[in-house]
């Protein structure tokens, strides 16, 4: 934070959630975005934040789907 000259305030992670699933490798893309769904049907997704890297892989094979989504206190 200190080296980026990014403030507390300005973190946008203070809290994280990692959800890891296991299933076949014909569903994973549709479970994946399954979540987000139930997620983002709670909480209020903010789309700049959005990292699809199940759509479009990493070169090092890397999927995942990054969101930010708003707390209940109305902060990103």
């Amino acid at each position: 934070m200190v080296k980026q000259g990014v403030s507390f305030d300005e973190v946008y992670d203070k809290f994280a959630i990692r959800i890891i699933y296991s299933t076949d490798e014909e569903n994973e893309k549709f479970i994946a975005w399954k979540i987000y769904s139930i997620v983002t049907d709670h909480f209020r997704p903010n789309p700049l934040r959005l990292r699809d890297w199940i759509s479009s892989p990493k070169s090092t094979g890397y999927e995942a789907l990054h969101i930010t989504v708003m707390g209940p206190k109305g902060n990103w």
